[in-house]
């Protein structure tokens, strides 16, 4: 193993984010009026919460699963799941948003508890679960909700460890594997900002990749 996630991965990766996914704005306008409306009533409208499920999925509204709900059935089901996972234990909560036959799975419920809970709650992506599951701190690459407590608390203590917040260590994350594993984008995009010469974890990937 060339590589473990520190600070100075932290630094180097987070801002690689911005120039692949265009959406921090965004993101931090959500987690702005989702604060505001927490703080007011105690409750997400429905605008926000489609702006939440937008930002982390899109083909889930158009002719989207969650869309059809809205559309025949009303907010409500999503709703209700808001404020059980307001009122919820903390290690209860992500089970109260998860409603798989309303399309909510572990993914977009833990984005949405991320708005909700910026400072305590990851975001549960395939691509941070395929980096951690090379480096072995976790032991899954299922994203079903009973392996979201072990996630969140890997991606807790390397926050902690590394005086970075979960948005930075989830962005850091997310740009060194769609640079590095997925090469999604040609490193020159980057300027060489992004080079991860001397990072190699694609032979940590393969070799975990049948685990779980």
């Amino acid at each position: 193993m060339k590589h473990k996630i520190d600070s100075e991965f932290i630094r180097k990766w987070s801002p690689c984010y911005d120039p692949l996914e265009h959406d921090e704005s965004e993101y931090k306008s959500i987690v702005e009026t989702t604060r505001s409306q927490l703080n007011a009533d105690r409750q997400i409208s429905q605008e926000l919460f489609v702006r939440m499920v937008r930002w982390k999925s899109a083909r889930l509204l158009g002719r989207g699963h969650i869309e059809k709900v809205l559309s025949t059935e009303g907010y409500g089901w999503y709703d209700g799941a808001i404020k059980r996972a307001l009122c919820a234990k903390e290690d209860e909560k992500i089970c109260c948003l998860i409603m798989k036959g309303k399309g909510i799975r572990t993914a977009v419920a833990s984005t949405i508890l991320h708005f909700m809970y910026p400072d305590s709650f990851p975001i549960m992506d395939f691509r941070t679960v395929e980096v951690l599951l090379g480096l072995g701190c976790i032991n899954s690459k299922s994203k079903e909700p009973e392996n979201y407590p072990k996630f969140a608390a890997v991606l807790r203590s390397i926050a902690e460890k590394t005086h970075h917040s979960l948005r930075d260590v989830d962005r850091a994350l997310f740009a060194y594997h769609k640079v590095c594993i997925s090469h999604s984008k040609p490193r020159h995009a980057f300027g060489g900002n992004c080079d991860c010469e001397g990072i190699s974890m694609e032979r940590e990937i393969g070799a975990r990749k049948h685990i779980g």
